[in-house]
C-alpha cells in the first residue's frame, strides 16, 4: 500500500469518471443542455466509490456496484459500450485484495449476478426456441460468473501473497532477535565460567601474596605489596562481579591435569583419540583452565556431529596454541543440530588473551584452532 492510498485511488476515481463520460459523449447521443448534469451524475456513480477501494474496501464495493445498476438501467440502456463494467472488476479486485474471506467470496457472488441477470433476461425476451434459450443461458452464465470468479482469484492470490510475505518478515525478525539474544546469553554464560576462573585462581594468588607480605614484620616494602595486593584483589572482585552478572551458577575451575579424563570420556563414546605428547610447562592456573575449555567444547561438538571417528589433541607452546582435528564423520552417525553458542563462547574466552578461535573444514573432516598469544605472559 502507497504512503496515501486514498489520494491515489481518489485520482484513479477522477480518471475513471473522465473516462467514462467520454466514452459515452462518443459513442451515446448528445443530451440536451437539462439532462447533461443528471446524465453526467449518473455516468460517475459507478466511478466515484473507487476513491475508498483500499482505505474501505467493502464500502467502495457497494458502492460501485449500486452506482452500476443505476447507470446500467438508465445511460447504459441506450449504450451499446459496456464501460461500466470494467469499474466493477476494478472494485471486486479491490474488494478481495483487501477484505479477507469469506466476505470477498460474497462480492464474486453479487457482481456474477449482476452481470448475468440482465443477459439472462434479454435472452429469455428474445423470442428464440426454449433449447436456444437454455443453451445461450448455460453459456452465457458459466462465461459471466467465470470472469468475477478470475478477477477474485487474482486479488485474493496477491492479498494471500501480502499475508504470507508479512509473516515471513516478521518471523525473520524474531530469529533475527532470537539468534542475538542466544548470542548475547553464550557470552554471558562464558563470562561466568571465566569470572569462575578468576576467583578460583587469580584471586587466590593475590590473596595468598598479601598475606605473605604481611608475615614480613618492619619492612616499608613487605607494607606496599600488601596494600597493592590488597587493592588488587578489591578490584579483581569488582571484575569478577560484572563479568558474572547474571550468572545462574559457575563451574568449578578445570585445568590440563584433567585432560586424560576427558580423552578416555570421548574415547567411551566410540572415538579414537590421540592425545598430546606432552602438556605445555609453566602456564598460569587461568590459562590452563581456558585451554581446557576450548578442547572440552571441541571435543564435545565431535562426538555430537562425527560420532565415532579420530580424533587428535596437540598443544605447543610460544604461542600456545590448541589445535583439535577429527576424521570424517561416521558411517551411519545422525549429526546432532547445534546453535553454535559453544563456538561463540570459546571465541569469547580467546579473546581474553588477546588471541583467536578458528574452526572449520580440514580435509575430510573439521579443525578447530585456538591461538592464544598472551598466554605465556599471564
Amino acid at each position: 500500500m502507497t504512503k496515501h492510498p486514498f489520494r491515489a485511488d481518489a485520482a484513479l476515481a477522477v480518471g475513471c469518471s473522465v473516462w467514462h463520460i467520454g466514452g459515452w459523449l462518443a459513442i451515446g447521443p448528445v443530451p440536451s443542455t437539462g439532462q447533461a448534469a443528471l446524465l453526467g451524475a449518473a455516468m460517475c456513480l459507478p466511478t466515484l466509490p473507487l476513491a475508498w477501494r483500499r482505505t474501505r474496501p467493502w464500502v467502495s464495493f457497494c458502492g460501485v456496484v449500486a452506482g452500476y445498476c443505476v447507470w446500467l438501467f438508465t445511460v447504459g440502456a441506450h449504450m451499446t459500450g459496456q464501460i461500466g463494467m470494467i469499474f466493477v472488476m476494478i472494485s471486486l479486485y479491490s474488494a478481495a485484495r483487501w477484505t479477507a474471506r469469506p466476505r470477498s467470496l460474497v462480492a464474486a457472488a453479487i457482481v456474477g449476478t449482476v452481470l448475468a441477470v440482465p443477459e439472462l433476461a434479454r435472452t429469455a425476451a428474445s423470442g428464440a426456441a426454449v433449447a436456444e434459450v437454455v443453451l445461450e443461458g448455460t453459456a452465457l452464465t458459466a462465461f459471466l460468473f467465470g470472469i468475477p470468479v478470475c478477477v477474485w482469484l487474482a486479488g485474493n492470490e496477491r492479498r494471500r501473497a501480502h499475508e504470507d510475505a508479512a509473516r515471513l518478515r516478521e518471523l525473520a525478525e524474531r530469529l533475527r532477535a532470537g539468534r542475538e539474544l542466544n548470542a548475547r546469553h553464550a557470552v554471558l554464560t562464558e563470562r561466568a565460567r571465566i569470572a569462575g576462573d578468576l576467583h578460583d585462581v587469580v584471586a587466590g594468588q593475590v590473596s595468598a601474596i598479601a598475606l605473605t607480605a604481611r608475615t614480613v614484620e618492619g619492612s616499608e616494602q613487605a607494607r606496599l605489596i600488601a596494600a597493592t595486593a590488597d587493592q588488587a584483589l578489591e578490584d579483581m572482585r569488582r571484575i569478577i562481579g560484572l563479568l558474572a552478572d547474571g550468572a545462574e551458577e559457575i563451574e568449578p575451575r578445570a585445568s590440563l591435569a584433567d585432560l586424560d579424563r576427558l580423552i578416555k570420556i570421548v574415547e567411551v563414546a566410540g572415538c579414537r583419540v590421540t592425545g598430546p605428547a606432552s602438556l605445555p610447562q609453566g602456564l598460569s592456573s587461568s590459562v590452563e583452565t581456558s585451554a581446557y575449555r576450548i578442547i572440552q567444547e571441541a571435543l564435545t561438538n565431535v562426538v555430537k556431529h562425527a560420532g565415532p571417528t579420530d580424533v587428535e589433541v596437540c598443544l605447543t607452546q610460544a604461542p600456545l596454541t590448541i589445535t583439535v582435528t577429527n576424521g570424517p564423520r561416521a558411517h551411519g552417525h545422525e549429526a546432532e543440530s547445534g546453535s553454535g553458542l559453544g563456538m561463540i563462547g570459546l571465541r569469547e574466552r580467546a579473546a581474553l588473551y588477546g588471541g583467536t578461535l578458528e574452526a572449520g573444514p580440514h580435509r575430510d573432516g573439521w579443525r578447530v584452532r585456538a591461538v592464544l598469544p598472551t598466554a605465556e605472559r599471564t
